[in-house]
């Protein structure tokens, strides 16, 4: 059943479920009020709430931290919580949240193969600040841009592919018309920011910024940069990789000085128990004495006849059983 049936179906019966939609790696859920889409998450972290107002300079980093601290203390949804700081207004998260619903529903047309799962519910559980969005209208928005969407993929490859800027190019002007700065998405992709990073930083307007990106691929004006890996510019995830590194460092440190201590353990209780000759010292002492001192029964301690310790052994035997003149 394709996903457009599903959405449909829910969008008539007005159904109250949380629908679940998966596609390879990324997964998208949409939460539906009385036929209405009300939230869109999605596993990306570039599509996260917090990400978005950040990388739009809506909230700093500082105030995303703290906020992100009061929910995992409350309880509260981090759209609440942000708008009870006063770090963002009610219109701009409404918008937000409409444009993350409208890119969800948009990218999920575009899927061939995938699955889904419906659990409707007669009481839906409280989400903090909701965009109310009918399906039939994010359908509708969605079918137009269906087909541009896949050519615009088949150019770009991948949400966290990178740019390089060709020899000679000229950035684009700006249009009056554009809802986004043409410009500046031009000098983000030659700082080697990925797609989904771009879209981020212009409110989660996914659809333009990859269309804008893959129009000055076509043009010329931008060159897709496959080898480059994907950077991270937030202070929180760098921090993350800092303490994940320091982690790993500590881990191998004490795995050397567990060694060490083991190695110096095994040193000194040979050193003050008996000493153990090789066997060929047992076969030069016999040749001598006449009577052989048992030999040590781990089989490890025999050398093999081509080291210098056999061969000195065979040396003594040979002129302690030669006759004397």
């Amino acid at each position: 059943m394709p996903a457009e049936d599903v959405l449909e179906w829910v969008g008539r019966r007005r159904l109250s479920a949380p629908i679940a939609f998966e596609h390879r790696d990324v997964q998208r859920s949409l939460v539906v009020e009385n036929g209405a889409i009300v939230w869109a998450s999605s596993n990306r972290r570039d599509e996260q709430l917090g990400a978005i107002v950040v990388r739009s300079g809506l909230v700093g980093e500082r105030a995303l931290a703290e906020a992100l601290e009061a929910r995992s203390e409350t309880g509260v949804p981090l759209g609440k919580v942000l708008l009870m700081s006063g770090v963002v207004t009610e219109v701009e998260l409404i918008e937000i949240l409409a444009t993350k619903i409208r890119e969800a529903v948009t990218d999920i047309l575009t899927w061939t193969e995938g699955q889904f799962d419906v659990v409707p519910r007669s009481q839906p559980p409280a989400t903090g600040v909701n965009a109310q969005l009918p399906i039939e209208i994010c359908l509708t928005v969605a079918r137009r841009r269906t087909s541009r969407m896949i050519a615009i993929m088949q150019v770009l490859g991948a949400d966290d592919v990178t740019f390089s800027v060709p020899h000679g190019a000229l950035p684009p002007a700006a249009e009056p018309a554009q809802v986004i700065d043409l410009p500046r998405i031009w000098a983000m992709a030659g700082d080697r920011r990925t797609a989904a990073d771009i879209a981020a930083a212009f409110a989660g307007e996914r659809y333009a910024t990859y269309d804008a990106l893959a129009r000055m691929v076509e043009t010329g004006r931008l060159a897709i940069d496959r080898r480059h890996r994907e950077r991270t510019s937030s202070a929180f995830e760098l921090a993350a990789g800092a303490r994940g590194r320091l982690r790993w460092r500590r881990r191998r440190c004490t795995r050397i000085r567990a060694t060490r201590r083991s190695a110096r353990r095994s040193c000194s209780s040979s050193a003050h128990g008996s000493p153990r000759l090789p066997s060929s010292c047992y076969r030069a002492i016999a040749c001598r004495s006449g009577s052989a001192p048992p030999l040590p029964s781990t089989a490890s301690t025999r050398p093999s006849s081509s080291s210098p310790t056999a061969s000195m052994a065979a040396g003594i035997c040979s002129r302690s059983s030669s006759p004397r003149v």
